[in-house]
């Protein structure tokens, strides 16, 4: 099923994304990873699958675009993106703030948005492509003590669908 696929994966330093990205390798996929920054955790994955990795921040459109770039001039194609990178922030509603409203969107909707924007057409191109993009239960139902974050993840679950 992956075998022989091309994968990228967001946010996958650590969490989620390191987990599909461990899970990817073992069913034969090309992994690619990816992390904000080159941290030493990165590196160490990157090492430990054998695979390449690329670092940007997601929520800035130009440096997506970039990377992306720079991936498929050596992988030729991406065959699957998943978007995995977000971030969650505690707050009360009454105290959180305009900058932390934005800080989460900025990552989490625009992060998965120019990711996507990117690679789509790459995807059109080569008439084969599949995205996952990951959300959360807190797209559903808050309470959770992360408004922000809840309202983000029902972004990416609207999107998505």
């Amino acid at each position: 099923m992956l075998k022989n696929k091309t994968i990228l994966i967001t946010g996958s330093s650590s969490g989620i994304g390191a987990a599909t990205a461990r899970l990817a390798k073992g069913y034969g996929a090309n992994v690619i990873l990816h992390g904000r920054e080159e941290s030493e955790k990165l590196k160490a994955l990157a090492k430990e699958l054998n695979c390449e990795y690329i670092f940007c921040d997601v929520a800035d459109k130009a440096s997506v675009e970039l990377a992306v770039a720079n991936v498929l001039i050596k992988a030729k194609k991406i065959d699957i993106l998943v978007n995995s990178a977000g971030i969650a922030r505690v707050e009360e509603f009454l105290e959180s703030t305009d900058e932390l409203w934005l800080d989460v969107f900025k990552t989490n909707v625009l992060g998965t948005t120019h990711f996507c924007q990117a690679v789509i057409p790459q995807m059109q191109k080569n008439k084969y492509g599949r995205i996952v993009n990951i959300a959360s239960v807190r797209g559903f139902n808050t309470g959770s003590g992360k408004p922000a974050y809840s309202a983000s993840k029902a972004a990416i679950v609207n999107l998505t669908a």
